[in-house]
């Protein structure tokens, strides 16, 4: 991803980075419907991202799950008792270039590491 979004705006691949949001948490009713369409047959891909057009930069994620933890909307915390595996929502990785500016007032000390 990174390198194809260096060659399509000509930035080097060393100054990228990723940025990357949680899609919203899915209520009750969504992930129902998401597990009947899993029940019936239908491939991730067909239900993953209802109404989301593909981003022009960057990717998303889809399928991944905690063990021992959950998704609050805005933190990993501590898995309920009886759900030790839960489902992380959609995650967008975007490629973003790093900014290498100084920063009044901060020195960058170089370490040597033998």
């Amino acid at each position: 991803i990174l390198q194809t979004h260096s060659r399509k705006h000509g930035i080097p691949i060393d100054s990228l980075t990723f940025k990357h949001s949680v899609a919203p948490l899915l209520s009750r009713t969504e992930e129902e419907d998401r597990q009947r369409a899993q029940t019936a047959g239908l491939t991730p891909a067909m239900w993953a991202f209802p109404g989301t057009d593909a981003p022009d930069n960057g990717i998303l994620i889809h399928g991944l799950y905690l063990d021992g933890g959950r998704w609050d909307g805005g933190n990993v915390v501590e898995a309920l008792p009886s759900k030790q595996v839960t489902p992380l929502p959609e995650i967008l990785f975007l490629p973003q270039q790093v900014d290498n500016t100084p920063k009044p007032g901060v020195y960058e000390c170089p370490l040597q590491n033998e």
